[in-house]
């Protein structure tokens, strides 16, 4: 049984796309395999914390607002979840052209991009980080 359960864990993500079919057929099938295998069980949605965002650009489908703060001049405020990371990026890079902001490449790395677009004095910084399975986290700080 341990060989079976390391061979799922080690399989591709074709494991997890039949799982949701049979999900499909026989519901609950996914929570139950992932008791016994737990890389088929499914990702808990994160939680939405409280807070605005900042950003004239609309927050990237299915990321959620995982931290918010506000301090004298500045908002910062993360989001995260999974999420194609090109497409995230191109998401905001546009978003940011459209209304205008000029944009300054910072870094940028096989994991992690940072942007800077500035507009009439206001300023958003954004770092783009791509965690392990997909997951997209943006670090989000405004100035004005």
């Amino acid at each position: 049984f341990g060989m079976a359960r390391d061979s799922v864990n080690a399989a591709p993500d074709a494991v997890r796309a039949a799982t949701v079919q049979v999900e499909q057929v026989i519901p609950g099938v996914q929570e139950k395999l992932g008791v016994l295998v737990p890389g088929l069980k499914p990702d808990a949605p994160l939680r939405e914390v409280s807070g605005t965002d900042p950003a004239p650009v609309a927050r990237f489908p299915g990321l959620a607002r995982v931290q918010w703060q506000r301090d004298e001049q500045q908002v910062q405020v993360r989001y995260q979840g999974k999420a194609d990371f090109a497409g995230v990026l191109k998401h905001y890079t546009q978003g940011f052209a459209a209304q205008g902001y000029q944009h300054t490449l910072l870094s940028a790395s096989s994991t992690e991009e940072r942007h800077e677009f500035v507009k009439d004095g206001e300023r958003f910084n954004l770092v783009f980080s791509v965690l392990e399975r997909d997951v997209v986290t943006i670090d989000l700080s405004s100035r004005q």
